[in-house]
């Protein structure tokens, strides 16, 4: 019906400003004015439209938000009076503002100290309380100013409410627990006396549900002892036995109790709130906002917060809340469940990582667990490096507390090897983390949460270099390195950088060349060390034409980056030439990159390549002759495009002569063979919407660069034939013609051969070759 009635004031109100439309038009038309000049009702004449509109539906009353009244025949509500986001500006709120200063170091006479000042403005909003933290700090004295808003006494709102508009009555802690319906808390404090301190004290109660009092042997540990399951009713009990089990309950119930009222407003995320136990047990809390707003208090569900009392506040949660007195190191060391975790965490060093102040979720492996393990890979975790065993338990550890609660549906969270783990939540409400289930939740500590998993999570950060190359199976390469001796030094190094052939890419060298370095051990052991750089590294830390010195010799890898942009998406790295198709996988002694090609140690630099191939001796004999060969034995890097003797001899015998002749000329020539920087093949894509690339050389002149569909690579008229010949200080690619004009002589030689009419035309490639 609501529907129906906003549909007919919608056509009602489209009728108007259309008939006003048509009166003004003709009105423009006869007096040819502009009918850009006609608009909506203005402002002032909004409320007479409206009354003119609830005149034709039979009354001057109206909604739309500016003056709804509940005697009205129409009241419609287009949402357009929705109450101001700002709820804390309404009625009934009042705000409670703290100042604090602090030195935040101490600084002795003569002590040298530099400026240092910043200001923080944080605002955080609840369904009762909207918090701004004011935090300014000038040299070692910080201020913090926290203001509150929140519902005054008495006066409560719900989440849509401006302001707090709700008057409520407020009763004493018992009144307002009773009237919550909590009888067993109740009952269970007028057992032990409590009732009283309740009425009469300032307290903050997180009390629980009534059904989680139905299992009560199982959170009092004196009458778990005295009470076995198959003892269906005590009719009587000695009075020592009873006393023991009044005290339990007196301490739990202190463990629910804490002096002082805690709100919401008053609480923060991973916040410790001292308790009445006399086990000095604590409770933390815990807010999450995702997949789902959440407050939890020692893992335990928060159903309803801040409900107020004359003498309190009282949190109602999901069940009772254990005593917690043990750090994580305690917890572990006493079950005999975890007898390997613990021998683990000592052996890594982390025993006091658990036994400190934090906030840590620990998925705890059982014995039975690491007994799934291949025994092989148990042995070396723990017979093996530290730093490997730190990386398979850092993997099961949370640098917060996720309670279980929290866990619904897919979820994941970062690690402390700063790594996402996937939590699940399952349709049989069965939990799991990674693929391991999780057999035993929320076993609360003073640092942290332990859950209980079946099965270890074992990343790839904890395994062996030489595993992690078998995993992304690189198999050939392990051949090799049994071939070479080096396996087990492989195994036993400490942070070291290899970059791994591929399958594909061993398969690629010729038969005879992987013979006979399987012949030469010797030989082959100084390839297999030119790939592995001995430290860690990063490709994050690198550059374009960054050297990284390798473990053979004085030999070092040339790191290159290539991309398109701005006109493409493609993007290299190269090492020492070869593309690099995975890079830093990590391991527990090192980093793996996959390569696409055998890196061949350099020789020397780009003139040493060309020497020691006879196809280049006329090459490298212009070279000496024009003296560019000094110049090309410097740092560089150089990029030389080398045409062979054969390429040379097609040019004919008179442009030789005259080429011998002429050494300016020659010099010309050869510079147009030059480029600066390293540019390997991988660097030339295939050809884009925006055309091909182009080669600006040491000479000036420009050339083509384009890779056909059948990768064939081209620059200019010549054809790359082979590909990247390294040098320490470049790189050296073979073609088979001698590169004598490029398109920028091309260019003048066309226009020096044309009228003038043709110059326009051309102009965009004068600009380009800045001619």
């Amino acid at each position: 019906m609501r529907l129906c009635v906003v549909a007919v004031v919608v056509l009602l109100l489209l009728a108007d400003v259309c008939d006003g439309r048509r009166r003004r038009g003709k009105r423009q038309r006869r007096v040819q004015k502009d009918r850009s000049s006609w608009d909506w009702p203005s402002s002032q004449n909004w409320k007479s439209f409206l009354d003119r509109l609830m005149g034709r539906l039979g009354t001057r009353k109206y909604g739309f938000g500016l003056g709804q009244d509940e005697n009205s025949v129409f009241n419609f509500d287009f949402g357009w009076n929705q109450p101001s986001r700002d709820w804390w500006k309404g009625p009934n709120v009042c705000l409670t503002k703290t100042d604090e200063e602090t030195n935040t170091t101490e600084t002795g006479v003569g002590t040298i100290a530099r400026h240092f000042s910043f200001h923080k403005h944080v605002c955080d909003e609840t369904e009762s309380a909207y918090k701004c933290t004011i935090t300014s700090q000038i040299m070692n004295k910080q201020r913090v100013v926290t203001e509150v808003y929140e519902c005054c006494r008495g006066y409560a709102r719900k989440e849509t409410e401006f302001g707090c508009p709700r008057k409520v009555e407020l009763k004493d802690l018992v009144e307002t627990i009773r009237s919550l319906g909590l009888s067993e808390f109740l009952r269970a404090a007028d057992s032990v006396s409590l009732t009283e301190e309740f009425r009469q004290g300032n307290f903050t109660l997180f009390v629980p549900e009534n059904k989680a009092f139905e299992d009560l042997r199982s959170a009092l540990p004196e009458l778990k002892r005295i009470m076995p399951k198959d003892i269906p009713n005590v009719v009587m009990v000695s009075k020592p036995v009873s006393n023991l089990v009044l005290n339990d309950t007196q301490n739990l119930l202190l463990g629910h109790m804490a002096s002082g009222q805690y709100k919401i407003s008053n609480l923060q995320d991973e916040q410790l709130v001292e308790t009445g136990s006399p086990y000095k047990s604590k409770i933390r809390i815990n807010f999450y906002e995702g997949p789902q707003r959440l407050m939890t208090a020692n893992c335990v569900r928060v159903k309803s917060a801040d409900i107020m009392a004359t003498n309190g506040v009282v949190h109602k949660i999901q069940s009772l809340l254990q005593p917690v007195t043990g750090t994580i190191v305690d917890i572990v060391s006493k079950s005999p469940q975890f007898g390997i975790l613990k021998t683990a965490l000592a052996r890594a060093n982390l025993v006091h990582m658990f036994r400190g102040e934090g906030q840590f979720t620990v998925f705890a492996p059982t014995d039975a667990a690491f007994r799934k393990m291949a025994p092989q890979l148990l042995e070396k975790l723990l017979s093996g490096q530290e730093e490997c065993l730190q990386k398979v338990l850092k993997n099961h550890v949370l640098p917060n507390v996720i309670c279980s609660a929290i866990i619904q549906g897919h979820a994941k969270s970062y690690n402390l090897l700063n790594a996402y783990i996937n939590l699940t939540r399952d349709d049989n409400d069965k939990l799991f983390v990674g693929k391991a289930q999780i057999v035993e939740k929320d076993l609360m500590a003073t640092n942290g949460v332990i859950h209980v998993i079946d099965d270890v999570l074992v990343p790839d950060e904890a395994l062996r270099i030489t595993d992690i190359v078998e995993k992304h199976g690189a198999t050939l390469i392990l051949g090799l390195l049994k071939d070479a001796k080096m396996m087990n030094d492989l195994q036993k190094a400490s942070n070291v950088t290899f970059f791994v052939p591929s399958n594909k890419a061993i398969q690629e060298l010729p038969e005879e060349t992987v013979n006979s370095l399987r012949a030469d051990p010797a030989s082959l052991k100084k390839l297999l060390q030119y790939h592995i750089v001995p430290d860690r590294v990063s490709f994050n830390a690198l550059y374009n034409n960054f050297l990284l010195q390798t473990s053979n010799s004085d030999k070092r890898i040339r790191i290159n980056e290539y991309s398109s942009f701005p006109f493409g998406t493609h993007w290299m790295q190269t090492a020492q030439c070869a593309p690099i198709s995975t890079r830093d996988v990590e391991s527990c002694n090192g980093v793996i990159n996959i390569i696409e090609k055998v890196m061949i140690p350099p020789s020397g630099n780009v003139v040493d390549v060309l020497a020691l191939d006879s196809r280049f001796s006329q090459l490298v004999g212009l070279i000496k002759k024009t003296g560019l060969a000094d110049e090309l034995q410097e740092e560089g890097p150089f990029t030389i495009f080398a045409p062979t003797n054969q390429a040379f001899k097609s040019l004919g015998k008179d442009a030789m002569k005259r080429l011998r002749n002429n050494t300016d000329e020659l010099r010309t020539v050869l510079k147009n063979h030059l480029a600066k920087d390293a540019l390997c093949c991988a660097s030339i894509f295939k050809n884009g919407w925006y055309g091909s690339p182009r080669l600006r050389t040491i000479g000036g002149e420009v050339f083509r660069l384009e890779r056909r569909s059948n990768d064939y690579i081209r620059i200019g008229p010549a054809m790359i034939t082979e590909c990247d010949h390294t040098g320490s200080n470049g790189v050296v690619h073979v073609i088979d013609r001698v590169l004598v004009e490029g398109e920028r002589q091309q260019l003048l030689a066309r226009l020096l051969g044309r009228g003038h009419g043709h110059w326009g035309r051309d102009r965009r490639w004068l600009r380009r070759f800045a001619i």
